[in-house]
């Protein structure tokens, strides 16, 4: 293929090799995991998290960073090329299981990567084979049917110079994809279970409306292609909620008192037990994804990434924490995304990440519903936070639910 952009992902997916005219008209068939299975995987990985490695980030205080937080994006994301820069800077972690604390006595969780379940002896990646295969071609055959993409001035600034005539853009990273991504696309798609209107701008009388609103405007087939895709993402919700139960069960039950607290949207196709505990779901689609944080995301909640694809590099950087974490297609990585500055190092080939959030004012939602009760303790939430609570009417009750 040359240098010339395609218009469309169903062109992008067909000219890369990614999908041919044959498959692309296949239902996509999801992973099957019934309740059973889930429960062997978390057994299997509850057994053997004492083989999990312990980094301990000397000098790093997350209740420090909380209460120094404010609603704006780090410095770093305004530096050109801060990336390329950075990333031989940063201390590279093993490519194994490994939970990330911060220096404190508290020895707080900031990040969990977790590749392979069962003992080292007999390890097995902790997205089986056959469940990345029918997310990475479910993927591709929701993509074909060209649903609406973003661009993502934050997150997704960073692009590739392939010699186009198209004009550069504003900062451009060595390797990526091949060939450039699709001229009339984004480098995002978001689907939202819950969504509400100005998420920032106040804590009660919130309204949620149902997702996923983005998509409805496609059409019939769009939004049939929309719910094969959710079937596919459903065994992936229901597996990452189980290591995310065995690894970080206090905030696990917390997320899962929230799911359990919304209201049933969309009842007859499921969407809300497909997406699970996480209410969204971002696709990072062929994209380089720079320094940011998300401030619209849990405060003191974490978000989880699985990368999809065939590429080389890609490791997840944190420059705060001065480490990077190897990651390949099919790993996962839980991190407190609106605390901690993070971007996704060189990488060439072709890479898809599936991001799993809850925005905060979903957990505002449910404290609202509940009294005003706070999920997570008021004190150790940011300056901003707190102030934005005792300002309103809701009179908060201090402590986890």
């Amino acid at each position: 293929m040359g240098a010339t952009a395609c218009m469309t992902w169903q062109e992008y997916l067909l000219a890369e090799g990614l999908l041919d005219q044959e498959t692309s008209t296949r239902t996509p068939k999801a992973f099957p995991l019934n309740a059973n299975r889930a429960k062997g995987y978390r057994k299997n990985l509850r057994d053997n998290l004492s083989f999990f490695e312990e980094f301990i980030v000397d000098g790093f205080d997350l209740q420090s960073v909380v209460d120094s937080a404010i609603k704006s994006q780090p410095c770093e994301s305004s530096t050109k090329g801060f990336e390329v820069e950075n990333e031989p800077m940063l201390r590279l972690l093993s490519g194994n299981n490994c939970i990330i604390r911060d220096g404190s006595s508290k020895r707080e969780i900031l990040a969990i990567k977790v590749t392979t379940s069962g003992s080292p002896e007999h390890a097995k990646p902790v997205i089986p084979a056959p469940l990345r295969t029918s997310l990475e071609s479910g993927l591709y055959r929701y993509l074909y049917s060209n649903p609406l993409c973003k661009k993502d001035p934050n997150r997704h600034k960073s692009n590739t110079n392939h010699g186009t005539t198209i004009l550069p853009p504003p900062l451009v990273r060595p390797g990526g994809p091949p060939n450039p991504v699709p001229t009339n696309g984004g480098s995002c798609h978001n689907i939202h279970t819950y969504s509400a209107a100005q998420h920032d701008q106040k804590i009660s009388d919130i309204k949620l409306s149902q997702g996923p609103r983005e998509v409805w405007a496609g059409g019939r087939q769009r939004t049939q292609a929309l719910y094969q895709f959710l079937s596919i993402l459903k065994p992936l919700s229901t597996l990452l909620e189980g290591v995310f139960q065995v690894t970080c069960p206090e905030t696990f039950h917390i997320y899962k008192s929230v799911f359990n607290s919304l209201p049933k949207n969309d009842a007859n196709r499921g969407i809300k037990d497909c997406l699970g505990i996480w209410t969204l779901r971002g696709i990072v689609l062929d994209a380089f994804t720079d320094v940011h944080v998300d401030l619209k995301d849990v405060c003191k909640g974490f978000c989880a990434i699985v990368p999809l694809g065939n590429f080389t590099g890609g490791n997840f950087c944190l420059p705060s924490l001065g480490i990077s974490i190897p990651m390949v297609a099919g790993e996962v990585i839980f991190l407190k995304f609106h605390l901690i500055p993070h971007y996704v190092g060189q990488w060439t080939g072709h890479r898809f990440s599936l991001v799993h959030y809850t925005h905060q004012v979903v957990f505002d939602y449910v404290q609202e519903k509940r009294g005003g009760q706070q999920l997570f303790p008021l004190a150790e939430m940011p300056l901003w936070y707190r102030k934005r609570v005792n300002d309103c009417d809701v009179v908060p009750e201090e402590g986890a639910s």
